[in-house]
């Protein structure tokens, strides 16, 4: 994010907004920054194991430091991105699949838990968009929508592309899971908080009864490195 970008949501109701959903999202953040630390622990406490030997097999301490040094790496790679959930760039740009990829993928045991079940039928798009008009106003339009919802939902997600833009919609269906929770980690996200983002970040956003759609122009900005585009290629 800019200073002047910044500077102007000071006290703002797309400040509260951004905040609320931030707070929703810590305990997944959290787990991304701890996620590839934990193997390594034990990862050392096998090589200490082999060490104390009389013969330590050579190959297999090599094979153990490669598996500490990537996962290092990939330690690395996840914090940073976390840091960019938390303190985005708003000129990095992000192909449509990826964005939609990397915000269900943050959200996805959450929604599981609670009884939501996603269909993402948007796949591959590249059409380069904003990436933190996708990681703050479709993530925020999805939290406010399951928020809302009287039980768990199916939710329906399909895109119409053109060449400048690309136009997002979310259809919500009666759903047939069962939740183990309904507890949330913050106060709700509503969708006065949507609104609040959408205006900050040129997003068109509408409602109506069971359909959502968000409207994001395509972006020039240079492209993001997330993790969203492996997901994407899986």
């Amino acid at each position: 994010m800019n200073i002047d970008q910044s500077v102007s949501l000071v006290g703002s109701p797309a400040e509260a907004a951004r905040y609320a959903v931030a707070r929703r999202l810590l305990p997944v953040l959290r787990h991304h920054l701890v996620v590839h630390l934990q193997p390594i622990g034990l990862i050392y406490e096998v090589l200490e194991h082999k060490l104390r030997g009389g013969d330590p097999d050579l190959s297999a301490i090599r094979e153990g430091l490669g598996k500490i040094n990537k996962l290092a790496r990939s330690a690395v790679d996840s914090s940073l991105d976390v840091i960019t959930w938390l303190a985005p760039d708003a000129k990095t740009a992000i192909t449509l699949g990826a964005g939609v990829a990397e915000c269900l993928e943050i959200l996805s045991g959450n929604f599981r838990f609670r009884g939501f079940t996603v269909s993402n039928e948007i796949g591959d798009v590249p059409l380069q968009v904003s990436q933190v008009a996708m990681r703050e106003v479709f993530t925020a339009a999805l939290i406010a929508i399951t928020d809302s919802a009287a039980g768990p939902v199916d939710l329906v997600l399909q895109v119409q592309v053109s060449p400048d833009k690309a136009v997002i919609s979310v259809q919500t269906r009666p759903g047939h899971g069962t939740g183990f929770s309904t507890e949330l980690a913050y106060r709700a996200v509503v969708w006065s908080d949507v609104l609040a983002l959408a205006e900050g970040h040129g997003v068109v956003l509408k409602r109506e009864g069971p359909l959502a759609t968000l409207t994001l122009a395509a972006s020039a900005g240079p492209k993001s490195s997330a993790i969203g585009e492996e997901l994407v290629a899986k």
